[in-house]
C-alpha cells in the first residue's frame, strides 16, 4: 500500500489546493499540511518554492515522480494480485496483428480464458511485458528472444490487395513494371508487416518509382485510402476477408510473389508462473491454429 503521505503530495499537486486534497482524501486540511510537513522532516527537503502556488523545488519534483511511481506500481500489484484470483489475463497486442489474431487465436481461446485485450505499438508492448503489466503479447514482429520466450501460433500469408473500384477492377494479374509505378499504402514504418513487405521488394530488386506511399494500421483507413487514391496494398489474407466477401477489395497476383508472416505469442521468462504455465499449456493442447 502506498503511503498516505505520498497519496497526499500526489492528490495535492493535482488539486492545486489543500482544502480541495482533503476533502478528495476524506481528511482535514490540517493533516494535509501535517503530512507534508512530515514528508519534508523525513526527507529533510523543502518541498514548495511557494507554498501557494506549490511550485515544487528540485527536490521536490523528484519526491513527486517517485511517489508517481510508487502509487502506479501499487495499482499494478494490485491489479495482477485480483487477476491471479480471477485467473484474467491481461493480453497485448500489435495493431497490424490484430484483425488477423481476432479472427483466429482469440476465436478458439474465448472460451477458455478471460482476458483483458490492449492494442499498442510493439516497443510500449515489449516494455509492458517486461515490466510485468501485460502477461503475453501476441506480434507480428521481431523480437528480443534473450528476454522473451515465445510460442509460434500461426504463420499467415501476405498477398497484394486493391480496390474493386479503380483501375485494377479488370487487372487481377500485375507485374513487377506496374508494382513499381503504383501508389502503396504500409502499414506504420514500426510494424512487422511494413518490414517484412520492404525487405521482399528489396530483396527481389523491386525499386518504387515515383510512388505515393501513405502509412495506416487501420485497416478500414487502408481500405480508404486504397480506393480514393487506386492504391495497392499488401495485407495479411485473413484481416481482409470481410471486405472480398463484400466485393470491396480484389486479390492482385504477382509471378513468384509468395510471402508470409509468423505470429508469436511472447511471455516473459522472468515472470514465469503458474498462470502462465496454465495458458501457455492450453494453447499447446489447442494445436495449429
Amino acid at each position: 500500500m502506498i503511503d498516505a503521505k505520498l497519496d497526499t503530495l500526489i492528490t495535492l499537486l493535482e488539486e492545486k489546493n489543500y482544502t480541495k486534497a482533503a476533502n478528495r482524501l476524506f481528511i482535514t486540511q490540517p493533516a494535509v499540511t501535517h503530512h507534508i510537513k512530515m514528508l519534508e522532516k523525513e526527507y529533510d527537503i523543502v518541498l514548495f518554492k511557494n507554498s501557494k502556488t506549490l511550485e515544487l523545488t528540485p527536490s521536490g519534483k523528484l519526491l513527486y515522480e517517485y511517489a508517481k511511481n510508487v502509487k502506479e506500481s501499487n495499482k499494478l500489484l494490485i491489479s495482477r494480485i485480483s487477476n491471479q484470483t480471477n485467473n484474467i489475463y491481461n493480453i497485448g497486442i500489435t495493431n497490424t496483428a490484430l484483425n488477423v489474431v481476432l479472427s483466429r487465436f482469440f476465436k478458439v481461446v474465448n472460451n477458455q480464458i478471460s482476458y483483458n485485450l490492449y492494442c499498442y505499438n510493439y516497443d510500449v508492448l515489449e516494455y509492458k511485458l517486461s515490466t510485468g503489466e501485460l502477461d503475453f503479447v501476441i506480434v507480428d514482429n521481431s523480437f528480443d528472444s534473450q528476454q522473451f520466450d515465445s510460442i509460434l501460433l500461426f504463420s499467415e500469408r501476405v498477398s497484394i490487395y486493391a480496390s474493386n473500384k479503380g483501375i485494377y477492377h479488370d487487372m487481377p494479374k500485375i507485374t513487377r513494371d506496374d508494382l513499381a509505378k503504383a501508389s502503396i499504402v504500409l502499414p506504420n514504418v514500426e510494424s512487422g508487416l511494413y518490414k517484412k513487405v520492404t525487405n521482399y521488394l528489396s530483396l527481389k530488386n523491386i525499386r518504387l518509382k515515383n510512388n505515393i506511399v501513405f502509412y495506416s494500421n487501420s485497416m478500414d483507413s487502408i481500405k480508404l485510402m486504397m480506393e480514393f487514391n487506386d492504391a495497392i496494398s499488401f495485407l495479411y489474407d485473413s484481416s481482409v476477408t470481410d471486405y472480398i466477401n463484400n466485393n470491396e477489395l480484389i486479390k492482385l497476383e504477382l509471378i513468384n510473389f509468395a510471402l508470409s508472416q509468423n505470429i508469436y505469442l511472447l511471455y516473459n521468462r522472468s515472470n514465469f508462473d503458474n498462470r502462465t504455465k496454465i495458458l501457455i499449456d492450453r494453447i499447446k493442447k489447442l494445436g495449429a491454429l
